[in-house]
């Protein structure tokens, strides 16, 4: 795989010495460290300076699945998958929507999107189109539960799901992934550079933590479920708490919302930091070399751009990055310049005055964040190349 992509390239007529940076998803066989296509390319082809960089949009994704495995998050997306599936017939569609446009009250939305492994924005969207529709699925069950089929089992077990817990857990995830999903949406625009993607992901992170440690931000959540709770007659209720428990959280607390608090809302946001954290450690560590280009930093940042840039000699020349690194702080302080990503800074960054720093920023801007767009092309061929299609001759 790394000799066909290498040798595209050249059929390409690109010269893969300027190659300066690798995106891939984290499949082991792109991303391994020993045998995967990035390894490969860097030390058997010999372009060294081909970083990779895990996708960032994938990143993220990872970040929202792990941090659903978290018992009453994904025992809640559970449920709700199952719904969509109970609804994504014509007849049972049909009950739900009549009561919708039945209703004087205006609703975004008449169905909700499934929750997929694939689509990642499915989790967000498909959290918030149920709080919005909720009070009418819950009618549609009651009104289906009356039929004499194998349908009315099936909706009265799902109605009976919609306890206070998962009412709890969907309130708790749409409002976590209100701040994952901008994050999101911004990792996959075609012009983010590896700077934006690192501050987002630190403003994510700390909302999240100034979060976490309010407690009066958990009150305004649970006073959400319990106007859901009245709305759906359910009643206000936790687990039972037993002096030995291993098969879920026990948490020694008589009050209902400090017990939710803990079980649930701590322990998502926990999760979330957590693999925010992580899968994005390895970003920011590739960009704190660069990150003085942009803003004020201390002699140690002098340092570590200076070896950032003896790792990318002779395309920089690394005793004179210094000396072109002052000049340009004091241009852009000159100018009040505050550039946001490298192809702003580019634009204002002469090449003979700052050759150095011009390089660095040229590859900073190289690195990729994320490769969800040339995914997205893949994807969009299905529309051309069908099932039907695919198996015709290929001789016109």
């Amino acid at each position: 795989m790394a000799k066909t992509l290498l040798n595209t390239l050249g059929t390409c007529q690109i010269d893969s010495q300027y190659l300066f940076g690798q995106g891939y998803d984290g499949a082991s066989n792109m991303s391994g460290r020993f045998l995967g296509v990035q390894t490969q390319i860097r030390e058997v082809h010999k372009h060294k300076y081909a970083i990779y960089v895990h996708c960032a949009a994938h990143a993220l994704n990872l970040v929202v699945t792990k941090a659903t495995e978290v018992a009453s998050i994904r025992n809640a997306l559970g449920i709700l998958e199952k719904m969509y599936t109970f609804f994504n017939t014509p007849k049972r569609k049909t009950v739900l929507v009549d009561l919708i446009e039945a209703s004087d009250l205006e609703v975004r939305v008449k169905s909700w999107k499934r929750v997929s492994t694939t689509r990642w924005s499915s989790k967000f969207d498909a959290t918030a189109d149920f709080l919005n529709i909720a009070f009418f699925v819950n009618q549609a069950f009651g009104s289906i539960s009356t039929w004499k089929n194998d349908a009315a089992t099936d909706a009265i077990l799902l109605q009976r799901a919609m306890d206070f817990e998962f009412l709890v857990s969907v309130v708790v995830a749409n409002d976590v992934f209100t701040y994952l999903a901008p994050l999101s949406r911004e990792l996959q625009k075609k012009e983010i550079d590896l700077g934006n993607a690192v501050d987002l992901a630190k403003d994510v992170l700390s909302e999240l933590r100034k979060n976490r440690g309010n407690s009066s931000y958990f009150k305004t959540l649970y006073d959400t479920v319990l106007e859901y709770a009245a709305l759906l007659n359910i009643e206000e209720r936790k687990k039972r708490t037993v002096k030995v428990q291993t098969a879920r959280a026990n948490p020694d607390t008589e009050s209902i919302e400090d017990y939710f608090r803990i079980t649930i809302f701590n322990s998502f946001v926990d999760h979330v930091i957590q693999h925010l954290e992580s899968r994005f450690e390895a970003h920011e560590a590739l960009f704190k070399g660069f990150s003085i280009l942009f803003r004020d930093g201390t002699p140690e940042d002098e340092e570590l751009l200076k070896k950032t840039a003896e790792f990318y000699e002779p395309q920089v020349d690394s005793p004179a990055v210094i000396g072109e690194l002052r000049l340009w702080k004091a241009y852009l302080k000159r100018k009040k310049i505050k550039p946001e990503n490298a192809l702003v800074a580019l634009d204002h960054c002469d090449p003979e005055i700052y050759k150095n720093i011009y390089m660095l920023l040229k590859i900073l801007a190289t690195l990729p964040v994320s490769t969800s767009t040339a995914e997205r092309s893949f994807s969009t061929l299905g529309r051309v190349k069908t099932s039907q299609r695919n198996t015709t001759g290929q001789v016109t």
